[in-house]
C-alpha cells in the first residue's frame, strides 16, 4: 500500500508541480486528516486548515493561500488533462480549495 505522502508527491509531479510549494505538504496532511474522518470536508477552515496550521505553526490564512496557490499553478501551467482525470470529469473552471481536496481524496481512495 502506498503512503499518502508518496501518493501526493507522485500526483503533484504528474500535475506539473515540482518542489518548493508548501501547499503540497498541506495537501498531504489534509489527506491524512480526511483518511481519519472524511466528514471534515464539511468545515474545511475549522476542521482541516486549523489542524494543518497548528501542526505547521502557521496561520489558517497561510494554509488556505498556499493550497490556493498550488491549485492556481496547476490550473495555469500544469497538466490539465491529468487534473481532469483526478476530477473524473471535464473542468470548465478552476476548482476551489474544498473541491480540490475532495476530488484528490476521492482519487486517492480509488487508487488504494
Amino acid at each position: 500500500m502506498k503512503t499518502i505522502d508518496k501518493w501526493i508527491q507522485k500526483e503533484m509531479v504528474q500535475l506539473g508541480i515540482k518542489k518548493g510549494l508548501y501547499g503540497k505538504e498541506y495537501l498531504a496532511f489534509s489527506m491524512k486528516l480526511m483518511e481519519s474522518d472524511p466528514t471534515r470536508l464539511c468545515c474545511v477552515s475549522k476542521l482541516i486548515y486549523l489542524e494543518i496550521s497548528s501542526y505547521y505553526k502557521t496561520s489558517i490564512a497561510c494554509v488556505e493561500r498556499d493550497i490556493r496557490t498550488l491549485i492556481n499553478k496547476i490550473w495555469e501551467s500544469g497538466d490539465r488533462e491529468h487534473l481532469e482525470k483526478i476530477a473524473g470529469r471535464s473542468l470548465m473552471k478552476k476548482p476551489s480549495n474544498k473541491q480540490f481536496i475532495d476530488m484528490l481524496y476521492a482519487r486517492y481512495v480509488q487508487t488504494i
